[in-house]
């Protein structure tokens, strides 16, 4: 089996099985895995696919295939930057209106250091999804793990940054 983002809203589903590209057809589609960002994700199991056809063979459209994936994950990584940044903008806005003690939130070091690592976040992402779409436009074989490596550290940073906001706002 395999998790597939899209897989239990997906009409086709493409995948790599060995030197060969598949598109499956279900005629039940795949059941929803309950997940944090509450995407359409499900496990697929080829096997039990009611179509298998082969759409390309060989190396050439395993690259291919490689590429279109690299795509995903390097436009899924620039779409969780910008959901960060959002995200910090309003956590921000809301700690420089809400006061304690005479002072707004946002000038005590619990509120404004986990701020400041969101900003990070943000730069870190914004830049290492530049730097990969760079290279996959221009020099796609030189540095492959790039578009992988900002989808990783996107998909890891987003939820705690947006648990941070929640709490940054007093859970609100």
């Amino acid at each position: 089996s395999r998790l597939s983002p899209a897989g239990s809203v997906a009409v086709h589903i493409l995948l790599r099985d060995g030197e060969d590209v598949v598109r499956l057809t279900y005629a039940i589609r795949p059941a929803r895995v309950d997940n944090i960002g509450r995407l359409p994700m499900a496990w697929i199991d080829p096997d039990a696919a009611d179509a298998r056809t082969v759409v390309a063979s060989g190396p050439a459209a395993c690259a291919e295939y490689q590429r279109a994936l690299d795509e995903w994950r390097l436009l899924t990584a620039a779409a969780l930057v910008g959901l960060v940044e959002s995200t910090m903008t309003i956590a921000a806005g809301f700690a420089k209106t809400r006061f304690t003690l005479g002072v707004p939130i946002g000038s005590l070091q619990a509120i404004s250091h986990p701020l400041a690592n969101m900003a990070i976040v943000v730069q870190s992402g914004r830049n290492l999804a530049r730097r990969a779409a760079w290279f996959l436009d221009n020099e796609p074989d030189a540095r492959p793990e790039l578009a992988p490596a900002a989808f990783v550290f996107m998909a890891d940073e987003a939820p705690r940054a947006a648990t941070m906001a929640v709490h940054v706002q007093g859970g609100l």
